[in-house]
């Protein structure tokens, strides 16, 4: 969860560098146009990213087991 936090805070703003776009594209934030939206959105793929790896790493212990 936290990778996704930090990469929010870099990312989800656009910069003047880069002509207004923001530095990683990340799609699935495109159709959020607030940034409270986008940061909303960005928490829940941060808890589902997490329950996944929890969920990887439960199986592979048991496989070892």
């Amino acid at each position: 969860m936290l990778l996704y936090l930090q990469l929010g805070l870099t990312f989800l703003r656009p910069h003047s560098a880069l002509n207004g776009k923001v530095p990683i594209p990340i799609n699935e934030l495109n159709k959020y146009e607030t940034m409270p939206a986008k940061w909303a959105k960005l928490i829940e793929l941060a808890q589902i990213h997490t329950i996944e790896n929890q969920k990887h790493k439960s199986n592979v212990l048991k496989e070892a087991a």
